[in-house]
């Protein structure tokens, strides 16, 4: 499995209309991407910096995602305080859950979490 972290800063009197197209647009968008397992977004609503954390299940599909990234920033650039988009990708190399809480969730039927430690061997790349 590989994450996907991608960072960005908007205008913080924009980041409700930000989170608003985070929510309605691009999450959406992103998961209909061929090999997306899920997504997390965060948003600092006092300094606009925003952050996305997607997971996929290849390499090769985390890669071809990636095509997405450029149409998705368009589309919010009205609320973009910079137009510098970081993303990074890290490969899984140990996943990890509570002591003792890992036979609670499987009997109750949920999916682990995922720890993410390890970083590929891309570097940081900017749109």
């Amino acid at each position: 499995m590989y994450a996907r972290v991608v960072e960005i800063k908007a205008r913080p009197e924009r980041i409700e209309e930000c989170i608003r197209i985070f929510k309605e647009v691009n999450g959406p968008s992103i998961a209909r991407q061929p090999g997306f397992d899920h997504g997390h977004w965060w948003a600092d609503r006092d300094s606009g910096e925003a952050v996305s954390v997607t997971f996929w299940d290849t390499d090769e599909h985390e890669q071809t995602s990636r095509a997405n990234i450029p149409v998705l920033i368009t589309g919010m650039a009205h609320v973009l305080a910079s137009p510098d988009v970081t993303q990074r990708t890290y490969e899984r190399v140990h996943d990890q859950q509570p002591i003792g809480h890992f036979r609670a969730h499987q009997q109750a039927g949920l999916r682990p979490c995922h720890l993410v430690l390890g970083r590929s061997d891309r570097s940081s790349r900017a749109l």
